[in-house]
């Protein structure tokens, strides 16, 4: 099994964007519970969980705030 090292970089040469980077880490290391901090709309997470079909558990944490949007 590749040590998470050879595998981050791996995916960071072959991905496009932060987002491949992240989802296709995520599914090679098998992640079965995450958790995000700093939410905000929850895009990152969309993503996550629509890609990455290991993902069992997702915990999300924002400090809430009334924002003008």
């Amino acid at each position: 099994m590749k040590d998470h090292e050879t595998i981050i970089k791996h995916c960071a040469e072959t991905s496009a964007d932060r987002d491949e980077l992240w989802s296709r880490f995520f599914s090679e290391i098998g992640i079965e519970t995450f958790c995000e901090v700093g939410v905000y709309k929850g895009a990152f997470a969309k993503l996550l969980l629509s890609k990455c079909a290991d993902i069992e558990t997702y915990y999300m944490i924002d400090p809430w705030e009334n924002l003008d949007d």
